[in-house]
């Protein structure tokens, strides 16, 4: 069983549905915004950018609709979970998750998809800043097993 014509039904009948112009806005009930972000991803054949209150509605929202939503791409552009007085950095795998988000939206900015792309992200992680330039590097991958020549591994690091 498809949930696609109910979800259609369900999406036509919400508030927001009347939203039609592009970098529109709107206010309803959380419980009802998965159903409303997914009458957007289907009718819209460009990525859809979401902002949530915190990392964990925006991981909320994005189960929700991987559920809703048929061969939907969702990109987590995920906060730093320090901030910027308390003298830490983030953990590596946090830097690996901004940067592979990052590399793909530039990806999908560049190349329009034929599946529906949601770009989640929190409050936080909208208005923290980025890094110019990360965009002319591409990702650099260590694969488990492979043999790397340290001087070149040094290199290539280097470079980031």
């Amino acid at each position: 069983m498809t949930l696609g014509p109910l979800l259609n039904q369900l999406a036509q009948s919400h508030p927001v549905a009347k939203i039609q112009a592009k970098n529109s806005s709107f206010f309803a009930p959380s419980r009802t915004h998965p159903i409303a972000i997914a009458g957007w991803l289907n009718a819209g054949n460009s990525p859809l950018v979401v902002v949530s209150a915190t990392g964990r509605s925006a991981t909320e929202i994005s189960t929700s609709l991987i559920e809703l939503v048929q061969k939907l791409e969702v990109i987590e552009f995920h906060s730093w979970e320090t901030l910027p007085h308390e003298r830490l950095s983030p953990s590596p795998e946090t830097v690996g998750k901004r940067l592979r988000a990052l590399h793909r939206m530039l990806q999908v900015s560049s190349q329009k998809p034929d599946h529906p792309v949601l770009i989640l992200m929190s409050v936080r992680a909208a208005l923290q800043k980025v890094v110019g330039g990360l965009e002319d590097h591409p990702p650099f991958e260590l694969i488990r097993g492979r043999d790397y020549l340290l001087p070149e591994l040094g290199l290539k690091l280097i470079e980031l």
